[in-house]
């Protein structure tokens, strides 16, 4: 027969871990995303910007240094992905070498390209050749898609290919971007990254045509900040080494000399949402022997309600996956090792 103590010893066990499993989840649901977006902002000589924030981050981050006291706002991150993003009505343009414009033309054109969506519309381009001839136009899917363009049999060889995006929209924290990943003509295979690729676009803040062929993160945002009205006296970008992982501890590593070399003692990292923490976490292990006093900003991510994100599964996953790295950042990785493994 149970001895009646231990049965009730039994369940005022199982009456405390229910309790404690509850606390636990309530704190997730309403406490995780908070402790992720850390804020806690010094008042700091340089203001450092991850490169890779979305614009109306990066809107905020020019608010911030005008509104503060900042010396320079600094530009941090290493090269673009893969897939480029279109975040505007613009062109993408492709200046092909010359082992592809003596041959003949192949008989088709390959696009490798997909979208972010709005109001159930997609991202729309069209494939022109030569400036003048349009060999097409396509509405891009979710996912990654090979576009096929026949050309016709008098077309003659072709020197530049440009993609053109034509229905760029954003509403309530989502963009319709188009994120372009190649063109193939005469089986040579281009991309932004090894192409000779320049992006044209109107740009909302200068309110005029831009063009960029910037290729890091660093560049990207600091030709956008300047945009908005900042300085290249006022905008250092300071692009760091391709890495497959640790981008932040990278971008530290490459910010740390900088800050030695002009003896700034005070940053605060403006990062977005969730990653702030990871972010601020990131700088200060790199930053640690210098004696630099390091605050963090954290701007609200449009796509990650702070009440709600656990309802949405994309932010659910982003979330989690913030508290994962955080963890091992903070527990687990090893500085040396780490970083030299992957350089």
């Amino acid at each position: 027969m149970i001895n009646k103590k231990f049965i009730r010893l039994f369940l005022k066990c199982v009456s405390a871990l229910i309790l404690v499993g509850v606390i636990g989840v309530l704190w997730v649901m309403f406490g995780l995303y908070r402790f992720l977006a850390e804020n806690d902002k010094i008042k700091a000589e340089v203001l450092v910007v991850e490169g890779w924030l979305p614009e109306y981050a990066l809107e905020q981050a020019c608010k911030e240094f005008k509104n503060g006291s900042y010396k320079y706002i600094l530009t941090t991150g290493g090269r673009v992905d893969k897939i480029f993003r279109m975040h505007s009505n613009g062109t993408l343009n492709f200046q092909l070498p010359d082992s592809v414009t003596a041959r003949p033309p192949a008989s088709s054109i390959v696009i490798e390209a997909q979208g972010v969506p709005l109001d159930g519309q997609y991202p729309h381009f069209s494939l022109w050749v030569n400036d003048t001839i349009c060999v097409g136009e396509a509405y891009t899917w979710w996912y990654d898609k090979k576009f096929t363009f026949p050309l016709a049999s008098e077309t003659p060889p072709i020197r530049k290919v440009h993609i053109t995006y034509d229905n760029d929209d954003s509403k309530k924290g989502i963009d319709r971007d188009l994120y372009f990943k190649s063109v193939t003509v005469n089986g040579h295979k281009a991309t932004y990254l090894n192409g000779e690729a320049i992006y044209e676009f109107y740009s909302p803040y200068s309110h005029q045509k831009e063009i960029y062929a910037e290729k890091t993160w660093a560049e990207q945002a600091a030709f956008t900040l300047q945009s908005m009205g900042l300085t290249n006296t006022e905008v250092i970008a300071l692009p760091s080494p391709a890495v497959r992982r640790h981008r932040t501890y990278t971008s530290a590593m490459a910010l740390r000399d900088w800050l030695e070399e002009n003896h700034v003692k005070s940053i605060n990292v403006f990062s977005l949402g969730a990653h702030a923490r990871r972010s601020r976490l990131s700088y200060e292990k790199v930053l640690d022997q210098d004696n630099i006093s390091i605050g963090v900003i954290a701007v609200d991510n449009e796509n990650q309600d702070p009440d709600t994100w656990w309802k949405r599964k994309g932010s659910f996953k982003a979330v989690m996956i913030e508290a994962l790295k955080y963890t091992y950042i903070q527990f687990l990785f090893d500085l040396t090792e780490d970083i030299d493994s992957q350089a």
